[in-house]
């Protein structure tokens, strides 16, 4: 707590008068949340040591200088989730044909992207299976366009599914095989 000598050095410097400290008091209770506690505690700028009393006339304008910043950033990032949420929201709802525009720009795709066109699969070709997972062709469909798509899945709930390829285009081919059987009959009847 500054003394009544150094208060009257203080406001001698900032050449002030004690009303006008008030009136700095009395601004500063509305924008300063600790001006604000000391006031309810009964306390006034005289409680406060010089190098504090000296800084009152500008702490205000500080303060609003803050607030204001405060806002801004909040303002900045209220508009950044804004903007990544309407990215998620594209991506969502376009997803196919991102996807498929990713694929014939020869992007690669990733394993969560691979994972989810699995999703679309219209067929899946069993192949081999070894102790951990088996081979897996996903024939999937994106925009009226069909895709082969290999990966493994896992056979354990310790094992995930790995895609280790990309997809690429494939069309269907209806073909007609005959089989020629060998039987062998009996001769008695």
């Amino acid at each position: 707590m500054a003394t009544k000598k150094e208060i009257k050095e203080v406001l001698k410097e900032l050449n002030l008068t004690e009303l006008d400290m008030d009136n700095f008091w009395e601004d500063l209770k509305e924008s300063n949340a600790t001006a604000r506690l000391l006031n309810k505690c009964g306390k006034t700028w005289r409680d406060m040591n010089a190098g504090v009393i000296k800084s009152l006339p500008t702490q205000k304008e500080r303060d609003l200088e803050n607030a204001e910043r405060k806002a801004q950033e909040e303002k900045e990032k209220a508009e950044i989730e804004l903007k990544a949420k309407q990215d998620r929201e594209y991506y969502y709802n376009h997803f196919d044909e991102i996807i498929l525009s990713k694929i014939d720009k020869g992007e690669e795709l990733t394993e969560d992207e691979l994972s989810t066109i699995r999703d679309y699969s219209i067929e899946d070709i069993e192949g081999d299976e070894s102790r951990w997972s088996r081979d897996i062709e996903s024939i999937i469909e994106l925009c009226g366009r069909t895709f082969s798509l290999s990966w493994s899945r896992g056979l354990t709930e310790c094992q995930e599914n790995s895609f280790y390829n990309q997809p690429h285009e494939v069309e269907k081919k209806t073909t007609i095989k005959t089989i020629t059987v060998v039987e062998w009959i009996s001769k008695t009847k």
